[in-house]
């Protein structure tokens, strides 16, 4: 929502502030998405009876950080969105 509104009318400042938010994020889904299956089989005795689809959601947030990626891009200085699309690939793949 900030690099829909706030960004590009504010501009300068809020512009780095909104893609310092998006590599928090990045960092934060990679960590989640990296983190919670290994805690899950490293610390836990699982069984194939015992799985769910709630095994899953840890790759929803690295999913979002890279679609959000595309929207944070958009807002950027050439300089920056030009690596736009390698930084998505990198912020999605810990999901596959």
């Amino acid at each position: 929502m900030m690099s829909m509104a706030v960004a590009p009318a504010w501009g300068g400042g809020w512009i780095t502030f909104t893609w310092i938010l998006w590599w928090i994020n990045v960092v934060l889904a990679v960590t989640v998405g990296v983190g919670v299956p290994y805690q899950m089989f490293a610390a836990q005795v699982h069984a194939p009876a015992d799985m769910t689809a709630a095994w899953l959601l840890p790759t929803v947030a690295t999913i979002v950080a890279a679609a959000s990626g595309s929207i944070v891009a958009e807002i950027l200085p050439p300089s920056h969105a030009r690596f736009a699309p390698f930084r998505h690939v990198i912020a999605s793949s810990p999901s596959y």
